[in-house]
Parts: C-alpha cells; structure tokens; sequence
C-alpha cells in the first residue's frame, strides 16, 4: 500500500511537469527563455518540497512505531508470573444453613480451597486480581463456569526467593444447593468431574497488564469416600421432605418470636446433622495438561475484568463487654 502510494505520488509529478512543458512549449503565447525556466523551476519547488514532507512524515510514522515497540519491549521485558497452587481442598460436612435477606433454609456442603501463591517470574507483580469458578462439565454451562465465588487480591507480590514463604488465599464456594459438585466428584471421570479454574490479572512496576490462566480436575483423595459422600448426596436431596414441617413452624416464628425460633432452629439442626456421615472429605486437583497460559492484555481490558469483580468483605467481631461480675451483668467496659 505505501509503494502504491509513493509510485501515485510520482507519476502525477512527472505527469503535471510534462503537462506544464507542453502548453509552454506549445501555447500560442510567446514566452521568453526565462519564463520557462522560472515556471518549470516553481513547479519543480513545489513538488519538492510536497515529497520532502510526504516522506519526513512516513520517517516520523515509522520513528514512532519504532518508539511504541522499544516502550513495549521494556515494559514485557519485567514478567511476573503469580502462579497459583491449590494445596488444601475439602468438601465440609452439610450443616443447617439460614440466610436471612431471603429468609432461605438450606442443608449442603461447601467446597473449600486452599491455595499458595508464588512468583517464579524476574519482576515484582502488582494489584494481583485473582478469581476462581467450577465448571461442571455440562452442555448449558457458561464459560465461566456453574459456580463463582468472591476475588482474591495482593497489592504486592514479590519475585520468589530461597528463604521467602508463599503467600496463601483461600476459596469457598457455598452455593452448591442441590449437591452437584458431590455428584460429579462421585462419577470420578475426567469427561465428568468438576474443573477448577483459577485465573489472575495483575500489573508489572512498568505498568503493562498481564493474566494467567489456570485448570485442575477435582477428584477424590480415597476411593473409600465415595461412601460418605454417597450420604451427603442423599441427604442434601432428601433436605425439603425431612425438614419440611420444621421449616414451616420456624418461618411463622420469624420476626414474633426470636427466642422461639433459636431454640427451633439449633433442634433442627442438631436433626438434620444427626443423619450425616462422617466428616469434612479431603479432595486433589490435578492439573490439566496446557491448562496454563500467561499473556499480555491492554489496560482497557484489564479495567473491563476489575470492573466485574467482587471481594470478600471483612466483619468484625460483636463488640461485646469485656468484663462480667460472672452473674452476666455489667461491671465496665464497652457494650
């Protein structure tokens, strides 16, 4: 395109000169030998000085595509790399569960994961964002999977050294209802079990943007399990019917009778976790082959992937009194 350009660019100059030759050569005006000379050297002037700024302004284009790839180059020269590690994975026993915004009962396990964080790159990384989501390997699933759970972030993590120690964030995902994740652990096949994906956008000190993405298979840690969780599985299904008449008779104390309802509640509780086996179950996430990557993003991108993120939020504990005459009175302190 730009030879094209320039061969334009030059046919119309020689083609205009040959045009202003042949009407002074064959004009039925006489012209005297200097009123050629004078025309033909402002014509030349100008198509000088039009190819002297055509090509300063293709060497400045390509001075400054040399400057954005040398600013590029030393930006990607820094390269964290946070690298996650899932070490601790269990599944919790299936507690009783309320949530009172949507006043919900609800009887399942949670998944917990357990992670190190490390930097094995040449460079310190910055507002490392990192997120976690299961897929279940099923036909309707969106791509980022069937469950998400709140981001991780570090401010700062540093290059990886002898004596350092990793840094550790954790996972939870506590909307598994209806048991699925047990369910496809139990099938233990890798075209059926739960994959843990585990992606991280960060920065380096230069200010370029990276991600890296992550994959693990979720399987048993014993085969022996299968047996407890084969009655975690029945009993998260059989929840509604077993609980069914507790449910109603705590949703008509709500609100009118606090005491009532508490008592009502740890009862039904202490029912519910009676029928389940065992305790919390121990799983390994074994890495997918080529489930990692690590590449560059623009700042647009990496604003547009913050801008979906939600964190955990940190609560802190009842401010209670710090002091008691033993009866549960007040004798000072805060309240």
């Amino acid at each position: 395109m730009k030879n094209f350009k320039t061969y334009l660019f030059g046919l119309s100059a020689v083609s205009l000169f040959a045009i202003t030759l042949a009407y002074l050569i064959f004009s039925e005006k006489k012209f005297d030998p200097s009123d050629y000379v004078t025309g033909l050297a402002s014509i030349s002037i100008v198509f000088l000085t039009a190819a002297y700024v055509f090509i300063t302004s293709r060497q400045l284009a390509a001075m400054k595509d040399q400057l954005d790839e040398m600013k590029r180059s030393r930006e990607h020269t820094s390269q964290p790399i946070p690298f996650i590690t899932p070490y601790n994975l269990f599944l919790e026993k299936p507690r009783l569960y309320f949530s009172p915004p949507e006043k919900e009962y609800a009887g399942h396990s949670r998944l917990h994961i357990e992670c190190e964080v490390s930097n094995p790159g040449n460079a310190p990384a910055l507002s490392v964002n990192v997120c976690a989501c299961l897929m279940l390997q099923k036909s309707d699933e969106k791509h980022c999977g069937s469950f998400k759970t709140t981001m991780e972030y570090i401010d700062l993590l540093s290059v990886v050294k002898a004596d350092d120690k990793n840094r550790m964030i954790s996972f939870m995902f506590p909307d598994d209802h209806s048991g699925e994740i047990i369910n496809a652990i139990r099938a233990s096949r890798t075209d059926k079990s739960p994959i843990l994906r585990i992606c991280a956008a960060y920065k380096n000190m230069l200010g370029a943007c990276f991600a890296c993405r992550q994959a693990f298979q979720l399987f048993y840690h014993k085969d022996e399990q299968d047996e407890v969780l084969e009655n975690w599985q029945c009993q998260i299904s059989a929840f509604g019917s077993m609980l069914k008449n507790e449910i109603k008779q705590m949703n008509k104390l709500y609100g009118k009778n606090d005491e009532g309802w508490d008592k009502l509640f740890k009862k039904t509780k202490k029912k519910y976790e009676a029928t389940i086996k065992g305790k919390d179950q121990k799983l390994i996430a074994i890495q997918i082959p080529k489930g990692f990557t690590a590449f560059s993003i623009s700042e647009a991108r990496y604003k547009n992937m913050l801008s979906k993120s939600y964190y955990g939020q940190f609560l802190p504990a009842k401010d209670e009194c710090i002091a008691e005459d033993g009866t549960g009175n007040e004798i000072g302190g805060r309240t």
